[in-house]
Order: structure tokens, then sequence, then C-alpha cells
């Protein structure tokens, strides 16, 4: 091989290991840049569940809110008394458990388009009439 050869061989080495450098830090500058981002929409995050945590805790009647599994995410201090459950004791339990409602079983029918059950009424995703069994057993 000739010095000519070899000294564009090792310039082309150098052009794409160049190349590959500038991509990389293009790469990992995105990455940081994705990272941040993504931090700060978690903290966004964070502070609009803590809102939403203490409007639900101040309002005056019960909220139960449940993932979209059924399964209890939050009580606020109302629903606490109403069902006997601390919103810790609660958390992760079926909404059945925690709200065993005897007429839920018309507000399950209702949110699944069926017709409700005799003697209960559901509007607007609220049910009129429930007779609540509380955690102590004692009934509403």
């Amino acid at each position: 091989m000739d010095r000519n050869e070899d000294d564009l061989l090792k310039s082309v080495a150098l052009q794409n290991a160049q190349s590959i450098l500038a991509a990389r830090t293009q790469a990992e500058r995105e990455l940081i840049q994705s990272k941040e981002a993504l931090a700060r929409r978690a903290d966004e995050l964070a502070e609009e569940r803590e809102w939403f945590r203490i409007v639900l805790s101040s309002i005056g009647d019960a909220v139960i809110t449940t993932d979209v599994k059924g399964k209890v995410t939050f009580l606020n201090p109302q629903a606490e008394l109403l069902t006997g459950w601390s919103s810790s004791e609660a958390l992760g339990q079926s909404l059945e458990s925690v709200f065993p409602c005897e007429s839920l079983e018309a507000a399950n029918a209702w949110l699944h388009g069926k017709t409700p059950a005799p003697g209960a009424s559901v509007r607007s995703g609220y049910l009129t009439y429930c007779k609540l069994a509380r955690l102590s057993g004692d009934r509403n």
C-alpha cells in the first residue's frame, strides 16, 4: 500500500469517527432534553394530583375514586365516615368491598348501559337510592 492510499484510509476513518461522535453527541443532548422534559411533566402531574387530592378532600360530600379496574384509589374524609374505612385501608380494595351498597348492582348496570335493578335509580352516575353496609356492619 502506498503512502497516499494509507493517508486516504486514515482520513476516511477519521471522518467516520468524527461523524459517529457528532451523532452520539446529538443523541445524548436530545436524550438529556427529553429526560428533563419528562421530569418537568412528572413534577407538574404530581402538583396536579396534590391539587385534586386537596379539592376532593375538602368537598362536603363523600367522594370515592377508583382506577379503571374498580380498585379504590382515594376516599375523602366524608367517605371515610360514611363507609367506616380509612383511605389507607381502602386503597387497592374493590369498590364493592369498600362501598357494599345493596343497590350497587344498579349503578353497575347503568354504567354498562343496562336497566338498573328495581328499587334503585341511577342518574348521571349517581345513585339516588342506596342502602350502604358500613365496614362495622351498620346499615345506612
